[in-house]
């Protein structure tokens, strides 16, 4: 069972947590995020490049996962302010629909590492 050891203020966005399975874990950002791969799809729905507009993507993994966004790579050119739809495959009998902006984007090759928040989000059962 995991156990919280301090939260600071929402100023300085500090959490520390240890699990029996990992030990101690220094948490800086707002929300916790998990590093676990799960199935993700996302079509664009406004983009500063109207080319990319209804591109759908179905073939990517998250890199990580908080309440408040996600991180994933993806051949897209995709640029901060992007809108996207996305779907992400809890588990066979759980998805979560979610509408989101991308926050910021880095390039690796031809791979666009990508963060998104989340606007609005659905859970499908």
């Amino acid at each position: 069972m995991a156990r919280v050891h301090k939260i600071t203020d929402s100023a300085h966005e500090e959490t520390v947590i240890s699990t029996p399975d990992i030990g101690i874990a220094l948490q800086r950002r707002k929300y916790y995020r998990v590093h676990e791969p799960l199935p993700f799809s996302f079509t664009v729905i406004e983009a500063d490049d109207d080319n990319l507009i209804g591109k759908d993507v179905i073939d990517t993994e998250i890199k990580d996962l908080s309440v408040g966004g996600l991180a994933f790579e993806t051949r897209l050119p995709l640029k901060t302010g992007d809108r996207l739809d996305m779907n992400l495959e809890l588990s066979p009998s759980q998805v979560v629909n979610a509408v989101g902006s991308v926050l910021r984007v880095s390039q690796n090759e031809d791979l666009h590492s990508v963060s998104a928040t989340f606007f609005l989000m659905d859970l499908w059962e």
